[in-house]
């Protein structure tokens, strides 16, 4: 009997400090200077690349990287193809998921691309991503 008299006290003790009042919330201090908590991309340098005239034959192309599912982005041997591709492009055509080619996206302009990037939803694997490079216009030849 005992035990139970103890018992029936501990848990109306717990009870009623669950029920109290709930605490004040802390003040925010209005002039402190404000922090962003995702402030990745607003801090991420657009690069300015100088292009060369390139010579395509005067002729539109299209360059196409399929399956891309790299942590790097893209694979060390094809670096300089890639981004001749990226930096001379009219368009870049983004497939794959949205959180991937956003990634993509900024990435890109990170590093200089300046045509238009286009991102389209397909349901690829998580991690990949698609990507069409494409020249329209034709270059100018000296």
């Amino acid at each position: 009997m005992r035990k139970k008299i103890v018992l029936v006290a501990v848990v109306g003790s717990v009870l009623l400090s669950g029920c109290s009042s709930p605490p004040k919330p802390t003040s925010i201090d209005m002039s402190a200077p404000t922090t962003y908590l995702n402030n990745v991309y607003s801090q991420t340098q657009v690069s300015r690349v100088p292009l060369n005239k390139g010579d395509h034959n005067g002729k539109s192309w299209r360059h196409s990287y399929i399956n891309l599912d790299r942590e790097d982005y893209i694979a060390p041997q094809e670096k300089v193809r890639f981004f001749y591709f990226a930096h001379h492009a009219d368009s870049i055509d983004l497939y794959g998921l949205p959180s991937r080619t956003s990634l993509y996206r900024y990435w890109l302009q990170a590093n200089g691309a300046r045509g238009e990037i286009r991102e389209h939803y397909l349901a690829l694997s998580p991690r990949t991503v698609n990507i069409v490079f494409t020249r329209e216009q034709e270059n100018a030849k000296n």
